[in-house]
């Protein structure tokens, strides 16, 4: 019932057959299918965080009527282990395969370094950086977002830079 709510705004131009099959292809997607007998309430924050991205899929399953498409996440890997991390930001990779702009808010460094190719620094709502990865996930420019110190490396299994939180003895 939760994902069927994403097929509401194309109730007036898809058929019920098409708002099922997008719905049951985003679960599926988001990996939820199994879910789909019980209760919104009983499912845990993960749970219910693929239930809401699935949403989100079958609301963005329009038969290729839109024009130019973005895609806003906040947060989307929140309560998610790292596999359903791995899957949702994967999957909102593949929309930008497809020419969808994303914009995803994430306070994983890590994530946002292995999906995004351009990554923004926040710190209390001013720009401190913007650009590809490895200019942007520099020491001094993460420390300074984080107040933390941080260790940048090269990811050895891929281009991309790996940031560990340095130890600090002042806790």
């Amino acid at each position: 019932e939760v994902v069927m709510l994403g097929r509401a705004p194309h109730r007036a131009r898809s058929t019920r057959a098409e708002d099922v099959a997008a719905a049951e292809a985003s679960l599926k997607a988001a990996d939820v299918w199994h879910l789909a007998g019980r209760a919104y309430p009983t499912l845990s924050g993960g749970e219910r965080q693929r239930v809401q991205f699935a949403r989100v899929l079958a609301q963005l399953d329009d038969g290729g009527q839109s024009g130019t498409r973005y895609l806003i996440l906040d947060e989307p890997t929140s309560s998610l282990d790292i596999r359903h991390q791995a899957r949702l930001l994967g999957l909102a990779g593949g929309l930008t395969r497809k020419g969808w702009g994303v914009l995803a808010v994430l306070h994983d460094a890590n994530l946002a370094a292995i999906h995004a190719d351009t990554v923004v620094l926040l710190r209390e709502g001013r720009i401190l950086a913007s650009g590809d990865p490895w200019s942007v996930m520099a020491p001094d420019l993460l420390t300074a977002t984080f107040d933390h110190p941080v260790l940048v490396s090269r990811r050895d299994d891929l281009d991309r830079p790996l940031i560990t939180p340095a130890a600090n003895p002042d806790y």
